[in-house]
């Protein structure tokens, strides 16, 4: 007699759960309209001068797992990803390319720069890429924390930020640009090049 109530208790709720799955509005059952991704990349970053100068090593740009691909944006003070918008590659490659041009690259009519040196008595520049995120409807802010060192010595610790005006999401792309720009620059300022 148990066995047979428990049998028909097990068949009603077997029959009832497809019902109560499908009228849930679960993503298997039913059909939402495609997120549609628009990429961005930041303009490039000009080159800073010929690598005549002093030596210098520039470690890999690290960052943090939320300066992924998708855009970081700050929306009436709450941070969060906005997944219409993704950037071609992680936003660190885009920093330690602008620091590798503005440091060891030619540009006519500039300051000689650095000398890329990989030898392990050199100097070593590491960077870790710490906002790289745009404040919907305004600025396009990018900051980072360099550390400069050599043998077995920190020589100078510091922190470089930048804004460029981004109104729009069709406008990131210049700001990031100029704030990667700015951002390298003061970096090879205060290297002394």
């Amino acid at each position: 007699m148990n066995s047979h109530r428990l049998g028909a208790t097990s068949v009603a709720l077997l029959t009832l759960l497809p019902l109560v799955w499908s009228s849930s509005g679960c993503a298997l059952t039913s059909k939402a309209d495609p997120i549609e991704v628009s990429y961005l990349r930041p303009d490039p970053v000009a080159p800073g001068g010929a690598g005549t100068g002093k030596a210098l090593r520039l470690e890999r740009v690290e960052a943090g797992e939320a300066l992924g691909r998708g855009l970081l944006v700050t929306d009436e003070g709450a941070l969060q990803h906005d997944e219409a918008f993704q950037w071609t590659e992680v936003p660190a490659v885009y920093l330690e390319r602008a620091l590798s041009r503005s440091l060891f690259e030619a540009a006519p009519g500039k300051v000689p720069g650095f000398r890329r040196d990989l030898a392990p008595e050199s100097p070593r520049l590491a960077v870790e890429l710490l906002r790289f995120e745009w404040v919907r409807g305004g600025a396009f802010h990018v900051e980072c924390r360099a550390v400069l060192w050599s043998k077995d010595r920190t020589l100078w610790e510091r922190t470089f930020t930048s804004q460029s005006s981004a109104g729009t999401p069709e406008g990131l792309g210049s700001a990031a640009g100029k704030a990667l720009a700015d951002v390298a620059g003061q970096l090879r300022g205060a290297l002394g090049s």
